[in-house]
């Protein structure tokens, strides 16, 4: 999931104190599981920018994003995090065990999934979670390498088939080097989230066709990993 940029709305007016729309999702991510509408899910993969200002004033607040991941941390024993462009978190040490925010690190889920992740964008480094170009694609260079089956970003390649848009310099070093499924946000594609990049793939999470409140279970997992027993599932909240 990513770029949930939004409030709870309750009423016709904002009183302040409306949810960050990370917690709504949580609620009824637990509320589907519970019903067996999907299965009981082994990790949750987040994609960035789960803020929004708490009267929705304008686009592009930052702010702390602690109490959406703290209610996204009960839905599932593993839940892994880069950091979006308008994320801040105030007291990171607070986080529940099973939140890892990745920004360089490659970690094995219980799961036997293997996935790294790289926080924030490519841009002016004075400026919120941002790198200059060689030093975001050296950090993601050095992620891709170790092979994981999921590669987690907040800004993603662009798609030069279909003109949508994105970072050159990621695509052209996720096609030549990077086999496994990359997950990204940031960049608004209207149709069609899913590409191929090389031998690998790319799927844009923030895309109208992978509707806020429609939840796909992906079955994934390296066969060796998870030989004799149920195939790992990883939300993708689309």
């Amino acid at each position: 999931m990513s770029d949930l940029q939004g409030r709870e709305y309750l009423s016709g007016t904002f009183r302040g104190s409306e949810r960050l729309l990370g917690e709504t999702v949580a609620e009824k991510l637990l509320s589907m599981i519970s019903v067996k509408e999907i299965p009981a899910l082994d990790a949750l993969l987040v994609a960035g920018d789960l803020y929004d200002y708490p009267d929705c004033r304008k686009p592009g607040g930052t702010g702390d994003i602690s109490d959406a991941l703290h209610a996204l941390s009960a839905v599932t024993p593993d839940t892994l995090c880069v950091l979006g462009n308008h994320d801040i978190l105030s007291s990171p040490e607070s986080l529940p065990a099973g939140i890892q925010i990745l920004d360089g690190q490659t970690v094995t889920l219980r799961s036997g999934l293997r996935v790294g992740g790289v926080s924030g964008i490519i841009g002016d480094p004075k400026r919120h979670n941002r790198r200059s170009e060689p030093d975001f694609l050296e950090i993601m260079e050095t992620v891709t390498r170790r092979n994981p089956d999921f590669l987690l970003l907040h800004q993603g390649p662009e798609d030069i088939h279909n003109q949508r848009l994105g970072d050159p310099a990621v695509a052209l070093s996720l096609e030549t080097g990077f086999r496994g499924l990359t997950i990204f946000g940031h960049t608004h594609w209207p149709r069609d989230f899913l590409i191929d990049l090389g031998d690998g793939q790319a799927v844009n999470v923030d895309s109208p066709g992978n509707s806020h409140n429609t939840v796909r279970s992906m079955t994934t997992g390296n066969p060796a990993a998870t030989s004799g027993k149920s195939p790992p599932r990883v939300a993708g909240l689309y």
